[in-house]
C-alpha cells in the first residue's frame, strides 16, 4: 500500500475512534473521514425483533445510530406487511441524526397506520424527540405514539 494510501486510512480510523469517544471534533471532517465514519455508522446498527406472548404485538428493538446512511437499512428490517394488531419499535438504544432517519420514521407509522396497525416509537431519548421536533412533517403523530 502506498504510504499516502495508508495516512488516509489511519485518518480515518482515528476520526471515527474519536467520534466513538464523543471527543469534540476540531476541523470539518474530509471526505476520506466522512466515508470512514459512514461505513463505521451504518454497520452500528442492529434491529432485533420478537413476537409478544400472546402474539398481537411485534417488538422491534433498534441499537446504533438512525441517519442517512443506516435508514434504509433499518426500514427494510421491519417486516411492513405482517398482520398483527400493533408493533413496538424500541429506540432506547437507538440515535435519530436527521432529516432521512425522521422521514424512515414517519414512512413506517405512515404504512402501518394505514393498514389498521398501531405504532409505539419507545425509549426516544431526548436529542432524538428535538431532532424529530425540528424536521418531522407532522411531529405530533410520531411523539403522540410513543412512551
Amino acid at each position: 500500500m502506498p504510504k499516502k494510501q495508508a495516512f488516509i486510512d489511519k485518518s480515518g480510523v482515528k476520526f471515527v475512534e474519536n467520534f466513538q469517544k464523543n471527543q469534540k471534533i476540531k476541523k470539518f471532517p474530509s471526505r476520506t473521514e466522512i466515508r470512514y465514519l459512514t461505513a463505521f455508522m451504518q454497520k452500528s446498527l442492529c434491529v432485533h425483533n420478537y413476537l409478544s406472548e400472546d402474539g398481537t404485538c411485534r417488538i422491534y428493538k433498534a441499537k446504533g445510530q438512525l441517519f442517512f446512511a443506516s435508514a434504509g437499512q433499518f426500514v427494510d428490517s421491519l417486516d411492513l406487511n405482517e398482520p398483527i394488531e400493533s408493533i413496538h419499535i424500541d429506540l432506547s438504544e437507538a440515535h435519530i441524526w436527521d432529516l432521512t432517519a425522521v422521514e424512515a420514521l414517519e414512512r413506517v407509522h405512515t404504512k402501518l397506520s394505514h393498514k389498521g396497525v398501531k405504532v409505539y416509537f419507545i425509549g426516544l431519548n431526548k436529542q432524538s424527540r428535538r431532532i424529530i421536533l425540528q424536521l418531522a412533517n407532522e411531529p405530533k403523530k410520531l411523539l403522540a405514539v410513543s412512551r
